[in-house]
């Protein structure tokens, strides 16, 4: 099984995650994570971009945004990377910021994803589907916000090796 280290971004990871972007996605992205490169590790009030790392051959195959607040939108994992799925790197991105968020005496673990095949992803993980959504003009309908309260024993994550 592959391998991977979690880590924040760097200055060297931003060509690889733009490269990994489609459409719109790319407008403006390199300037957006190099904002990010700027901003300390689970402070209030910031988002930190966290990049899996392939440790055989040091590929990104996939990256994450994650803080450690309550905002009006909670980015979703990069899902559109193809080249990635199914290898169980999105899991491991899942189990090490619930980790974290542990270690920084979190009670509650968010995520948020479009509806669809990746609430039951989200759900293996140990999350699950909450009626209420992101506050911002214009949020979409179209996601989906889950959660997993890390105090309660029966709500267990996937374990993974």
């Amino acid at each position: 099984m592959t391998q991977l280290i979690i880590r924040p971004l760097t200055q060297a990871d931003i060509p690889a995650i733009v490269s990994q972007l489609s459409g719109e996605e790319r407008e403006n992205a390199t300037a957006r994570y190099e904002k990010k490169l700027t901003q300390p590790l689970w402070d209030c009030k910031t988002l930190n971009v966290f990049v899996a790392e392939d440790v055989e051959t040091h590929e990104i195959v996939g990256n994450m945004t994650a803080g450690c607040w309550y905002p009006g939108y909670f980015p979703k994992l990069a899902d559109d990377v193809r080249q990635h799925r199914s290898h169980g790197y999105g899991t491991k991105m899942i189990q090490w910021l619930h980790d974290q968020a542990k270690a920084q005496g979190v009670h509650v673990f968010r995520a948020e994803c479009e509806k669809g095949p990746l609430v039951a992803f989200y759900g293996r993980a140990g999350l699950e589907p909450v009626p209420y959504k992101g506050e911002h003009p214009g949020y979409p309908d179209s996601h989906q916000m889950l959660e997993c309260w890390l105090d309660q024993p029966e709500k267990k994550m996937i374990e993974w090796e």
